[in-house]
């Protein structure tokens, strides 16, 4: 039986796929080619009724078996996850609606389903079909009363079905957005399932509007008549609507009723008919199982020149000649896998320098800035592979020494491609701010390189700021990053406001605007990447913005380095057995008494 790619869209045919988490057994291969049968009956009722768009079956064991036009199933598909298969199994054996829905095409549907036993009378899955709701829409649509008066059809949540005007521009399925109060009253009769007539107001015109429960699929069937043309009939009207509404509820319980009935007959009769001849040809099975299984021992304790003696043509023989290949495909498996290995450690060692060398540069002679113009850094990156797409800078701006530059930043990705851009975006940052009159036109000026002959379309989050150590004033920019914390001698830390910006070499031409922040005595400022707050447990919970403030303020009195080296603990506590997924990368400044 075809797998769903395997099939040519547009004509009906059988194929199957199964649930992600499922491993195919032979077991299961046997149930696959147990439920194939049901093409026959299948490709029977798909043929002679028009109103029906698909016939499936899903089992308890993940296999999903469908007889359609269609092979868009995709391969996270699991039909025990789906709401048909979930609320037959709870009805077990009635029969279940599941309420209208536009497939792919266009097509309202609406699907019936019904879990199935197996020969001990254990529910083992669900077998559903799709009905298609053309013809009922059709002559709904086409429906008039009188010269005026027209039909409609609304859903159990307030969405046409069917109206005069569904296909023009601009027509707005929700009914009761933009209805006058009387219209939008009688609606909500509808969707609640009441049945009655009301007077109401559509565009300053008046109108009756006559409606009753569909109570098979819980929609609503409204007929619309200007007062004008009723005024004198207003009651023959509601009769007329009621005949209408049983007899469009006749009809569709009538098509469906037949159908599941005609569909749940031929199947438990298939089911019926090759449990038997399953039964029969267990007996032919077990002898070449009997010697697959010996060799398949043979096999698993490592005699891998071992070759499984079944000559058989069928898939038992199939699966001993695959079994012999499997020998064969280790013992080369193995024999790559040394050579494998090899080539491994020697990339390994390569990574390890190529992770030297990026180390090294990132600056990390921090005393020199330390107690000079009243200014304590300390900045540090871990990477979360070999190599990371993360770094930081600082260096003067001027000879004199009394302005600083601090840059923080993250590449898009991580590994070697991340490491490379890393090293571009550092140089050009640098080069660029050095050489720009101010800090606006130097982020603009890298950004524009940055976007020169970017083919793999990598970009760089990043904050630039440069500290005047004369005044303490803080210029900054924010290029798509995370905003800082800052704290002062009296305050705890809290998140500064930062302008908003496209991180770097995301798009040219970009003006990146400053903002400035004074800094006193015992003032700190922290830099970091997404990879603090975004690290995450074994539960998948993030380390979190909270969590990260609780931490600084507990330790907002000790020297910087100290502050660090307390958050990664506390960072690598919370993520636990956790690997890391982001590069870690802080910077902290501080402003200390002068001398």
């Amino acid at each position: 039986m075809p797998l769903p790619n395997q099939v040519q869209a547009g004509t009906a045919s059988e194929k199957y796929m199964l649930a992600p988490d499922v491993v195919e057994t032979p077991i299961l291969d046997r149930e696959i080619k147990l439920i194939s049968n049901a093409t026959y009956m299948f490709s029977a009722i798909y043929a002679n009724n028009n109103i029906i768009d698909n016939c499936y079956i899903g089992t308890k064991s993940g296999i999903c078996y469908d007889y359609s036009k269609d092979n868009d199933l995709t391969a996270d598909y699991d039909p025990r996850k789906r709401e048909w298969y979930k609320k037959a199994m709870a009805r077990k054996g009635n029969i279940v609606w599941i309420g209208t829905y536009t497939d792919s095409a266009g097509k309202l549907e609406i699907t019936c389903a019904k879990a199935f036993k197996d020969a001990n009378g254990n529910f083992i899955g669900v077998v559903a079909t799709d009905i298609i709701l053309k013809q009922v829409i059709d002559k709904i649509i086409g429906l008039r009363i009188g010269s005026n008066g027209y039909a409609f059809l609304l859903d159990d949540k307030g969405a046409y079905i069917a109206h005069p005007d569904y296909m023009q521009a601009g027509f707005n399925v929700n009914a009761r957005e933009n209805a006058s109060d009387t219209y939008k009253k009688a609606l909500t009769n509808m969707i609640n399932g009441k049945s009655g007539t009301q007077k109401i107001s559509i565009k300053d015109k008046e109108y009756y509007l006559a409606y009753n429960v569909l109570p098979a699929t819980g929609w609503s069937l409204g007929l619309i008549i200007p007062i004008k043309d009723v005024v004198a009939a207003s009651e023959a009207s509601k009769t007329k609507i009621d005949g209408y509404s049983t007899a469009t509820q006749k009809y569709i319980n009538q098509s469906i009723n037949d159908i599941v009935w005609r569909f749940f007959v031929l199947f438990i009769l298939c089911l019926v008919f090759f449990v038997v001849i399953s039964c029969q040809l267990a007996g032919k099975i077990t002898k070449p199982i009997k010697i697959l299984t010996a060799g398949v021992k043979k096999i698993s304790a490592g005699e891998f020149n071992y070759k499984i003696a079944v000559t058989s043509k069928d898939e038992i023989g199939e699966l001993a000649d695959n079994f012999n290949k499997m020998g064969t495909d280790i013992q080369s498996y193995m024999r790559n896998l040394a050579n494998s290995i090899a080539e491994k450690e020697k990339i390994n060692s390569e990574l390890n320098v190529a992770a030297d060398i990026q180390n090294d540069m990132l600056p990390k002679i921090f005393p020199k800035y330390e107690h000079i113009n009243g200014l304590n850094l300390y900045a540090k990156m871990q990477p979360a592979k070999i190599v990371g797409g993360d770094f930081y800078d600082f260096f003067y701006m001027d000879d004199n020494q009394t302005k600083l530059c601090v840059v923080i930043a993250d590449v898009s990705g991580k590994g070697i491609p991340a490491s490379l851009f890393m090293v571009i975006a550092k140089h050009i940052i640098k080069t660029s701010v050095l050489n720009s009159e101010n800090l606006s036109d130097g982020i603009s000026n890298a950004n524009n390189l940055l976007c020169e002959d970017n083919n793999t379309s990598m970009f760089v989050t990043a904050f630039i700021a440069v500290l005047d150590l004369s005044d303490g004033c803080l210029e900054y920019v924010s290029c798509g990053h995370n905003p800082p914390l800052f704290a002062s001698n009296t305050e705890e830390f809290r998140f500064i406001k930062v302008k908003k910006a496209l991180p770097l070499a995301v798009a040219e031409k970009i003006i990146y605007q400053c903002d400035k922040l004074y800094m006193e005595s015992d003032d700190t400022l922290v830099l970091y990447t997404d990879g603090v707050n975004e690290a995450a447990n074994e539960n998948n919970e993030l380390f979190g913005d909270n969590r990260f403030i609780n931490i600084l303020n507990r330790c907002h009195n000790n020297n910087i380095e100290n502050i660090d080296d307390f958050l990664r603990q506390e960072i690598s506590k919370f993520a636990g057995k956790a690997e890391q997924a982001d590069d870690i990368t802080t910077l902290f400044i501080r402003i200390v008494p002068k001398d």
